[in-house]
């Protein structure tokens, strides 16, 4: 495969989890949620695996190196996975039924999409403005699970992706790595020196001159 047809490939995979993160949200989909939460952290996971492949020698692994998406494409890619993850833990947190809203009383629980989008974004992002609170032991497990998430991603895969995509640019490939010659070529090493000749007859003597 092309560079073009991988990056293409990863960006339909990441904005296919953003859909399905949307669609477990809007259809109230918990079971969906968890699942693409699940695969949103493996796609993190694998792409952080391949940055730090591709870095580990000086000169980087090819196919390691293939499976880094280019410049443009990284960043749609992990603003994808964000968006995934945001809006399939908002579903996940509707379900447990266990956060409170603090700041009003009487105390009431969390109801609506938008609140449980506002908070999800808040919790992955570390803010923690603290209007909701989890009550539940279900309610806390999901709270840390996005808390987990979302040091994968903004910790790890930010800052490593985008560092080795600096380091390795947005060529469609890399010199040497399959036997690609640089604009100017190596001279050949000089070969041995082949073994000596056989001794040829002895000359003739020469006369002395008498005087």
């Amino acid at each position: 495969m092309t560079d073009r047809q991988v990056d293409g490939t990863q960006c339909v995979l990441a904005a296919a989890l953003a859909l399905f993160g949307y669609v477990a949200l809007k259809c109230s989909f918990p079971i969906l949620g968890l699942i693409i939460v699940v695969l949103t952290d493996l796609a993190t996971f694998l792409l952080i695996l391949a940055a730090a492949s591709a870095a580990k020698e000086k000169q980087a692994d090819y196919f390691a190196y293939k499976a880094l998406p280019n410049r443009l494409p990284a960043f749609f890619i992990l603003g994808a996975l964000f968006v995934a993850l945001i809006t399939a833990f908002a579903s996940v947190h509707l379900w447990t039924d266990g956060l409170i809203l603090t700041s009003s009383e009487p105390k009431t629980k969390m109801q609506g999409r938008w609140e449980a989008l506002y908070f999800s974004g808040a919790t992955i992002t570390t803010l923690g403005y603290g209007d909701y609170r989890p009550m539940t032991p279900l309610a806390k497990i999901s709270v840390l699970a996005e808390v987990f998430s979302g040091l994968l991603v903004l910790i790890c895969a930010f800052p490593i992706l985008i560092g080795r995509l600096t380091d390795f640019g947005d060529q469609s490939g890399m010199k040497g790595a399959k036997g690609d010659t640089g604009e100017k070529g190596e001279r050949g090493e000089k070969g041995e020196p082949g073994p000596p000749g056989p001794i040829g007859p002895p000359g003739p003597t020469g006369q002395s001159i008498q005087t």
